[in-house]
């Protein structure tokens, strides 16, 4: 198996069981077919990829092994939070209306 990392903050960008390098020297995924810039990612071979390993969510280096992406977060989250947000300020306003016509 092999795990692709972007180097800047070794972020998953793909797995694979295969890889192959281009004359170019960029990697290839094979079972994706993904080609990646060989100055911007590592390549790694590992045993094994844990279940629930996601791209982009995990990030990868040998000597730390897998683990969450400290800059990851959920988009389902983060758009439910946003729109929390919008209700709560849109209650807000509305009641200091209220409060500033009723006086």
């Amino acid at each position: 198996m092999y795990v692709i990392t972007l180097k800047s903050d070794d972020s998953i960008l793909g797995t694979g069981k295969k890889v192959e390098y281009l004359s170019n020297g960029y990697p290839r995924l094979v079972d994706g077919n993904i080609i990646y810039d060989v100055d911007s990612v590592n390549v790694y071979e590992v045993s094994s990829i844990p279940s629930g390993i996601n791209v982009i969510q995990y990030c990868y280096t040998p000597s730390s092994g897998f683990y969450e992406n400290p800059l990851w977060f959920d988009p389902e989250n983060e758009i439910h939070i946003a729109t929390q947000k919008r209700v709560d300020e849109a209650k807000t306003k509305v009641v200091s209306d209220f409060l500033a016509n009723s006086f």
